[in-house]
């Protein structure tokens, strides 16, 4: 993704159960959240399109920043389709420590989920490891 680009303009494909690495430093911040200080940090974007309906785990566990998760459904540039939204774990799952992130979804066969790897506020980027793990 080029420098200061809209996540929304090519997000990036991810498959189940299979981590990917990346940077969110120098990317544009274009799509807050409900959560996260309205996570105005630089985010990038992954498509998520499931063959099965069931729960799926998302995770920023081991990242090198406070991220923030957020997820919307169908429409990725459309704030009001965000369906979920995590910032700092707490130990809810057991899986992200301090300000990662971890976040459960009830996800639909066949539909197009826009999972964005935030920050914190408007100050918060850095290397970030995100899986979207079957449950």
């Amino acid at each position: 993704m080029e420098m200061g680009a809209d996540a929304c303009d090519g997000p990036m494909p991810i498959a189940l159960d299979t981590p990917v690495r990346g940077s969110t430093v120098g990317l544009g911040s274009n799509h807050g959240a409900r959560c996260g200080s309205l996570a105005a940090s630089p985010e990038v974007a992954y498509l998520f399109r499931p063959l099965v309906a069931g729960p799926v785990c998302v995770t920023t566990a081991q990242s090198s920043f406070d991220t923030v998760l957020h997820i919307r459904e169908a429409a990725c540039a459309d704030d009001r389709a965000e369906v979920a939204c995590n910032d700092d774990e707490s130990g809810e799952f057991g899986i992200a420590q301090e300000n990662n992130s971890t976040l459960e979804l009830n996800a639909e066969a066949n539909t197009a989920y826009y999972v964005f790897v935030d920050g914190y506020g408007a100050n918060s980027s850095g290397d970030y490891v995100l899986e979207v793990r079957s449950n």
